[in-house]
């Protein structure tokens, strides 16, 4: 498979959570930088998507009709994601996506899922979060896709022939919250391996990649690899929604993203949430947080030259196959 560059600069999915008071915008910002940065011979495009992107504004964030619309917005733009990543698949290139929010995962899967119909796709993703929220419900409207879903959306999608059996998350935060209880019963009752961050911190990183390829290719044709940036921790990576401050070092990131681009047959790849942090939802709501961390205007730049990294290594170990 030949390597394609694909910006997807969309962060609806971000401004949806800010309606309920979460998360900073600006990842749709993204793939122009990163992308400028990388200068090896490989064929790119960007999906154009700014038609559908939206802003939601202090008189919007609990209009109904503004909610829905976002929503609709969101769903077509999903559509064209995937319309255009099955193409890219179908042609034979290998999609390395760089987001945008983590909402594109799920178009993203879907499209390298339908180009490859006879194949059997597992999947890994490297995240702070589990993204195994339901589907939100604000001002009485329901039915939302948000930054925080993808990994539910692709479960309970019955035309995706994944098991939750072959998807491995990997820098996971554990909460006391509820809602991550709720994510974490979803993930066990659907056979969902987990590696908190703890984990990550403690065990062999190189042992945690190869058990994760064993779990996710078991009865698999191939892998889906996406990984989130906000499990790096925050002083690598400071341009991100929501910061870890206790994530991943840069020499776990690069050895689990490497051990599983070099030992599995990797049918596509996302990067998300790098992001200019450009409006945290206290905007919306006229509040300040003076304990933010999103108070640097270049926190893009730094986080930008990390992902461009990554990417390299991701080439470079999919290269070392051979293939």
């Amino acid at each position: 498979m030949k390597p394609m560059l694909v910006g997807c600069p969309f962060d609806n999915g971000i401004r949806m959570m800010q309606r309920f008071r979460r998360g900073v915008s600006g990842a749709a910002d993204a793939p122009p930088a990163v992308l400028a940065l990388l200068n090896e011979p490989c064929p790119r495009t960007m999906i154009d998507l700014a038609a559908y992107q939206f802003t939601v504004t202090s008189a919007t964030v609990d209009d109904a009709a503004s909610i829905r619309w976002q929503n609709e917005q969101t769903l077509a733009a999903h559509n064209v994601i995937t319309r255009e990543i099955r193409h890219l698949a179908e042609a034979g290139y290998l999609p390395m996506t760089i987001g945008g929010d983590h909402s594109i995962t799920y178009p993203l899967y879907s499209g390298v899922a339908q180009a490859h119909l006879q194949s059997k796709l597992g999947l890994i993703y490297i995240d702070a979060h589990l993204d195994m929220r339901p589907l939100e419900t604000h001002a009485g409207v329901s039915g939302l896709i948000s930054s925080g879903n993808a990994f539910r959306r692709i479960l309970e999608d019955k035309t995706i022939s994944i098991a939750g059996q072959n998807m491995v998350a990997i820098g996971i935060h554990r909460s006391n919250s509820t809602i991550f209880g709720e994510m974490e019963q979803f993930a066990h009752e659907h056979g969902v391996t987990i590696v908190d961050n703890d984990q990550c911190s403690t065990m062999d990183i190189a042992a945690i990649a190869a058990k994760a390829v064993q779990i996710a290719t078991a009865g698999m044709d191939g892998v889906y690899l996406s990984v989130d940036i906000d499990a790096v921790e925050a002083t690598s990576a400071p341009g991100v929604s929501a910061p870890a401050q206790q994530g991943l070092t840069p020499p776990h990131w690069f050895t689990l993203i490497e051990q599983i681009a070099a030992s599995t047959n990797v049918l596509g790849f996302d990067l998300v949430e790098v992001s200019s942090c450009s409006s945290a939802w206290t905007t919306l709501f006229d509040q300040k947080n003076p304990s933010s961390s999103h108070q640097n205007p270049d926190v893009l730049t730094p986080t930008a030259q990390f992902a461009a990294q990554t990417i390299r290594h991701f080439q470079h170990a999919v290269a070392s196959r051979g293939l």
